[in-house]
């Protein structure tokens, strides 16, 4: 694939990315009511067949004072059919009635995030990462995803330092490891990049990205040859740190809510 047309793709997913989130974070809406919700459910042709009943069987149940897992399988739900607002307001209200609860705690976070609310969705994560020793009920109980999302959240708001701190807690975490040097590349430190170059190189020896980044480093090093052969390699190779955290997180509460 030729270099520039990967960076005018790469450009325009991130575009695509920063124009969704100001949308969620300036457009976003409140929860629906649950007489309206229920309206919206039954009109829309999009949602008549995403399980109607099963959806009214977990509402009867939380609002019947449920239990936990009630309550996040009716998050999952909300979360499947991109219900956002209403995910976060369940999850919140079942963080409060179950405030030790890892996987409730994550799963408002991962709500947050979705939303763009930027500052609440790292104090949250913070919150959970800090239950991860009692943790239960979610594959994702290690304290990397945690920090990769913290991390991820301080560049949405500006704070490279900040992210940076973060990516330091999950260094061992590839796509952490890739967020790390894309920052310290931006920083123009060069040195911490060259430290992390050899991990990406052997987790992803044929990505794009990292030919991309030793390219770089060449140039920034006055290494004219180096750099030359590097662009020169990056050209023939694809884009392998695609790592999308949320649509990982998504993927999971859909399994969960079908049972898969």
């Amino acid at each position: 694939m030729n270099r520039t047309n990967v960076l005018a793709l790469v450009l325009g997913i991130e575009l695509a990315a920063a124009a969704v989130a100001l949308v969620r974070h300036f457009g976003g809406r409140e929860p629906l009511a649950l007489g309206e919700l229920a309206l919206h459910f039954n009109q829309s042709d999009a949602l008549r067949d995403v399980l109607p009943a099963e959806h009214a069987r977990c509402l009867e149940l939380v609002e019947s004072n449920g239990r936990a897992d009630d309550w996040f399988r009716l998050v999952s739900f909300y979360l499947t059919i991109g219900y956002y607002p209403e995910a976060e307001y369940y999850a919140r209200r079942a963080c409060e009635r179950w405030p030790g609860r890892f996987d409730l705690s994550y799963t408002h976070a991962i709500c947050l995030d979705v939303l763009g609310r930027v500052d609440e969705a790292i104090t949250a994560f913070e919150a959970a990462n800090a239950m991860i020793d009692g943790s239960r009920g979610m594959p994702a109980a290690n304290d990397h995803r945690c920090w990769f999302f913290i991390g991820r959240n301080e560049l949405r708001r500006d704070d490279p330092e900040a992210a940076l701190r973060a990516f330091q807690r999950a260094r061992r975490f590839p796509p952490v490891v890739w967020l790390a040097a894309r920052t310290l590349a931006k920083l123009g430190r060069w040195d911490d990049v060259a430290t992390l170059l050899p991990v990406l190189t052997q987790v992803r020896p044929d990505a794009y990205e990292v030919a991309l980044l030793q390219a770089r480093l060449a140039e920034a090093r006055g290494d004219a040859t180096s750099a030359e052969r590097d662009y020169a390699r990056s050209d023939s190779l694809m884009p392998r740190f695609g790592y999308d955290p949320v649509k990982q997180a998504l993927q999971h509460y859909r399994e969960h809510f079908m049972g898969r």
